[in-house]
C-alpha cells in the first residue's frame, strides 16, 4: 500500500480526535493500519500529532460515556447491555490515558509492624569491617 498523503494524515488525525478508532478510519479511507503505524514511527511530527489526537479521542470517549450512561433502559437486558458498554468504555479510556482517567495508585512505605520507616545509612569508608580506632 502507498504511504498516506499529508491530506489523509490530517483527516486521520481529525477523525481519531473526534472519537473514531483508527481501525474505523482506516477502513473508511481504504488505508492499511500498518501504513499508519509505519508513518507514526518514521514521521516525528505525525507521531506527536497522533499522540495529541489519541488524548482528544479519550476525552471524546468520556463525553460519549456520559451520554451513554444517561440512556434510558426499560428491560433488564437493556440495563445489562448498557452496564457492559459503560464498563468497557471506562476500561478502554483508563488504559488509553491512565494519567487523566485511570484509578489513582499510591504506594505507602512503612517500617516493621506498620511503624515508621527507619533508614540506616552506612558510609562505605567506615564499613563494619573497618571501624575507626578510638
Amino acid at each position: 500500500m502507498a504511504k498516506p498523503t499529508q491530506k489523509q494524515k490530517v483527516e486521520i488525525l481529525e477523525e481519531v480526535s473526534s472519537g473514531k478508532t483508527l481501525s474505523q478510519v482506516c477502513r473508511e479511507m481504504g488505508i492499511s493500519r500498518c501504513e499508519i503505524y509505519r508513518e507514526r514511527e518514521n514521521d516525528e511530527a505525525f507521531r506527536d500529532s497522533y499522540a495529541r489526537a489519541r488524548k482528544a479521542q479519550a476525552e471524546s470517549m468520556v463525553d460519549d460515556l456520559l451520554e451513554l450512561a444517561a440512556t434510558p433502559c426499560s428491560t433488564a437486558d437493556e440495563i445489562q447491555q448498557l452496564r457492559i458498554n459503560v464498563d468497557l468504555q471506562k476500561w478502554v479510556t483508563a488504559r488509553a490515558h491512565p494519567a487523566m482517567f485511570g484509578d489513582k495508585q499510591a504506594v505507602e512505605l512503612s517500617g516493621k509492624d506498620g511503624g515508621p520507616l527507619v533508614i540506616k545509612w552506612q558510609d562505605a569508608a567506615t564499613s563494619s569491617a573497618e571501624k575507626p580506632k578510638q
